[in-house]
């Protein structure tokens, strides 16, 4: 039953973003690295305009670097249409990366994009149009790097269980890195979480209680943005249960409002 109650959940939601994405309401075209300060008209700070390197953290270029000299999987969970894999298959210090990307539809021009960039390349990087739930059984324990840059985990109302798949998805001593928006004043989430007695607590201390992970860091990477890295330290992973008590589409993303249970 509660397999079934997931699933439901899981295509009423995928109904929702497939609209806004067809309604050009996301952005899917996100670069690796963010413009030179100036470039733009809008202010450097603004999430609108920067890149992976800077939403997902201090240490996330550097992660990818070395995660290249092992030959390890990088996997991009709500890739879009895959400007920042595009971006890195083409620098040198990236050549033995190698790539996935999850996007249950992507916005039409994804295919002329990946033909060209695997002529101009000859690399090629594995789409999995299908949703994080679908990928996660057949990436177990094998990325070294997953990035979501307000992918599934900003959207999902299972956020819990989600969680637990891409850390699933990792290898042991890999990284997660997680941008969720936030409200433009004070430090909420849109994603809120109260403890067993009914008290809010943070989204680290929420991080801190999961078995098998150690939170690296977590900031504020623009201004309305947090962001997570996420190591993976043992086999096992024992993620809190989390109810679902209220989840607002006429945000976007959704403001999420969950209780941790026993």
């Amino acid at each position: 039953a509660e397999a079934r109650r997931c699933k439901n959940l899981m295509e009423d939601e995928l109904a929702v973003i497939r609209e806004l994405t067809q309604k050009g309401q996301f952005r899917t075209d996100r670069p690796l690295l963010s413009p030179p300060y100036g470039e733009t008209e809008r202010a450097a700070n603004q999430a609108e305009v920067l890149g992976y390197d800077k939403l997902a953290g201090p240490e996330f270029i550097s992660t990818l670097k070395k995660a290249a000299i092992s030959k390890g999987l990088w996997v991009d969970i709500g890739m879009g249409d895959g400007q920042a894999l595009a971006d890195a298959l083409v620098l040198p210090e990236f050549q033995d990366l190698r790539f996935a990307g999850i996007a249950p539809f992507s916005p039409d021009p994804v295919v002329a994009k990946w033909v060209e960039v695997e002529k101009v390349t000859g690399k090629r990087v594995k789409i999995r149009h299908e949703t994080l739930a679908d990928s996660a059984p057949k990436l177990k324990g094998k990325a070294r790097v997953i990035t979501d840059i307000y992918g599934a985990l900003s959207y999902v109302s299972t956020f819990d269980r989600s969680l637990k798949q891409a850390i699933n998805a990792l290898e042991v001593n890999g990284d997660l890195f997680i941008a969720l928006q936030r409200f433009m004043s004070g430090e909420k989430l849109y994603t809120r979480i109260l403890d067993e007695t009914g008290n809010m607590i943070s989204l680290e201390n929420y991080i801190k209680r999961i078995e098998g992970v150690e939170l690296v860091w977590s900031g504020n990477t623009a201004n309305r943005t947090r962001s997570f890295h996420i190591r993976r330290t043992g086999e096992k992973i024992s993620v809190p249960k989390l109810k679902l008590e209220e989840m607002d589409w006429d945000r976007t993303p959704p403001e999420r409002h969950y209780r941790i249970v026993n």
